[in-house]
Parts: structure tokens; sequence; C-alpha cells
């Protein structure tokens, strides 16, 4: 019995809550977000406001480390990511997988891809490692 409820209390700790607080967080970031991405053009409209793809400065893409390396996803946050586009001017733009699910603009030369044990936007600078 002590066995049972030790491991479901792990499982909660290490499985249910931060599944629900990075979706909770992912829901906030973008609500009511309308995005436009015109590859044609080279535009980009966030909340109604008009960038160019030549103004960005990095994306960083946030993966979980597992399916980073496409093995066995053993966490239910393994499914989530999210891209962080830095504007020239500073600019942080935030795609979560649940406003678009494989965000990519082409721009492989400012692509940067950064592998998480959870890829939550709240723990952002915790276990992130950059992937080459």
């Amino acid at each position: 019995m002590v066995f049972f409820i030790v491991t479901s209390i792990f499982f909660v700790i290490t499985g249910v809550i931060p599944i629900l607080l990075t979706h909770l967080h992912y829901v906030l970031k973008n609500y009511n977000v309308d995005l436009k991405v015109d590859n044609k053009n080279k535009k980009l409209y966030y909340k109604g406001k008009l960038y160019s793809f030549d103004e960005i400065n990095v994306i960083e893409m946030h993966q979980s480390l597992m399916k980073l390396k496409k093995s066995l996803q053993l966490l239910p946050s393994s499914d989530y990511h999210y891209s962080k586009l830095i504007f020239n001017n500073r600019d942080i733009l935030y795609i979560t997988c649940l406003l678009v699910s494989d965000f990519d603009l082409g721009l492989i030369d400012k692509k940067i891809i950064k592998g998480r044990i959870v890829a939550s936007i709240l723990f952002e600078k915790i276990f992130t490692i950059d992937i080459d």
C-alpha cells in the first residue's frame, strides 16, 4: 500500500503537475493570438503587428529531449514544444504547439534548437541544452 501511495505521489509530481502548468501557460501565451505567416512576402502578422523575416535575430526551438532524440516518450509533456522568436528590436514572440503544431519559417541560419526535459516557457532557464 505504501508503495502505491509513493509511486502515485511521484507520478503526480513528475507527470501531472508539469503538464498542467505547461498546458496552462501555453494557453495563456497564445490566447486570442492571431498569427498569419506570409512566406511569399516574408512577413509575419502576430497580434495585429507586422514583422518582416529580416527583423528576426534568432529563432529558438524548444523541444523535449525525448522528442529530439526520437526515443520512447515516457512523460506526457514530451509532445509539447514552442518556438521563441527574438527580433532585432528585442520583441519576443512565443509560438506554442497549441497555436501551430509545426512552426517553421525556413530560416535555417537563424535557428537554434534547444533540448529540454519539459519544454515549458515557465521553466525556460532550467535544464536547457543547446543542440547543434
